[in-house]
């Protein structure tokens, strides 16, 4: 889009003076799209992984592992989530004392998988605290069972 004279004047109008768009972070979309655009549903591969140098996360595992690993992998985080969520509301409906543990570990998993499409590579700790957040959900269900006869 930068090369386009319209975005150009548009950026001028609302301000924007000076913007370099030569920027290597404006630059790495692009040339993730070219690998991308070589085999989009299964990736270009892992020994080709170092030529995508992209500061997200999602697109880099798309472009690295192809569209349909990235379905199967934004699922399953989608699924993390919404177990958390639910064990979570349970636990508020009921006034539970584990409720507060609960909805630090669901922030926390949202901020990090927030964070994670402006970084630029997955790190040990965000299954960590999925594994964490996971563990407590489980706990709260038995506790909720024993205690409540569900």
């Amino acid at each position: 889009l930068s090369e386009f004279q319209y975005v150009l004047n548009k950026l001028y109008d609302l301000g924007y003076r000076g913007i370099d768009f030569s920027d290597a972070h404006i630059e790495r979309p692009r040339e993730s799209y070219e690998l991308f655009k070589e085999s989009p549903f299964f990736g270009v591969g892992w020994p080709r992984q170092y030529e995508v140098n992209e500061h997200n996360h999602y697109i880099q595992q798309t472009v690295i592992y192809g569209l349909i690993s990235s379905f199967i992998y934004i699922t399953f985080l989608a699924i993390i989530v919404s177990k958390i969520f639910g064990v979570l509301k349970k636990t508020l409906s009921y006034n539970s004392s584990g409720a507060s543990l609960g909805i630090l570990l669901f922030a926390s998993t949202i901020a990090y998988l927030v964070y994670l499409n402006a970084a630029p590579g997955e790190s040990p700790y965000c299954w960590i605290l999925f594994g964490l957040s996971l563990a407590w959900s489980r706990y709260t269900v038995y506790s909720l069972r024993w205690n409540t006869n569900l």
